[in-house]
């Protein structure tokens, strides 16, 4: 009998302000709202595990990966409850590691000026950032960031949200979330089920064909917008 999946993974991935946070809340609140199994929600926000390198100005290696993926199997090993493990983040989709970890893998395809207006509102109107000081962060690095290696990971995405107002697409993502807890577990033998595709990454060469250099996976995606 195939061991029953107690932790299921999804990474959220998307440009700055693109409300890769919401989407986490809102998909918790549905779950606590709808839900009557019992399930042990946590979020791990990718934010919160930037190294302190100021000299490292924008790029995937400001994030130390390796220790949100201990501190992911830490929790996974507290208790035998199911967990849903959500994990907003710039580079959410750009880690093999984690994608090799993930059943569900979201990118929120907000476009570039609702992001900066988004951004300008958050900091200037508060008075915590000058505006010329956004742009200017804007410009030299979120847009060339984004660009180089955030967008390139939308072709890893199981499901894309055009925003994260998309409510009915929350809901669907919500629906299929549930069934993923009485798949047959796979982790431990080191491999990833992907639901939406319905085989292993191990067994098929071409969801890692040339990933590193996101070339695989193309067209195999819920494109929500």
């Amino acid at each position: 009998m195939s061991e029953e999946n107690n932790t299921v993974v999804i990474l959220v991935g998307g440009g700055h302000a693109a409300g890769k946070k919401t989407v986490c809340e809102r998909i918790k609140s549905n779950f606590l709202e709808n839900l009557n199994a019992n399930i042990e929600i946590e979020i791990f926000d990718l934010d919160v595990y930037i190294k302190d390198q100021p000299e490292i100005p924008y790029g995937p290696t400001r994030f130390d990966c390796s220790k949100l993926l201990n501190e992911i199997e830490l929790f996974e090993k507290k208790s035998d409850i199911k967990k849903l493990i959500l994990v907003p983040g710039l580079y959410s989709l750009y880690d093999r590691r984690l994608r090799n970890i993930a059943s569900m893998k979201l990118f929120i395809d907000c476009d570039a000026d609702t992001r900066l207006t988004r951004w300008i509102t958050a900091e200037t109107l508060n008075g915590e950032t000058k505006l010329e000081d956004l742009l200017d962060n804007y410009v030299n690095r979120a847009r060339p960031e984004f660009n180089e290696f955030i967008q390139p990971t939308k072709e890893f995405a199981d499901v894309i949200l055009p925003n994260d107002e998309e409510i009915n697409g929350i809901s669907l993502i919500c629906d299929g979330i549930q069934p993923l807890f009485n798949q047959s577990s796979l982790s431990k033998s080191g491999k990833t089920l992907y639901p939406r595709f319905g085989f292993d990454s191990e067994s098929s060469s071409t969801l890692n064909l040339q990933a590193e250099a996101f070339n695989g996976q193309k067209d195999r995606f819920y494109d929500l917008t």
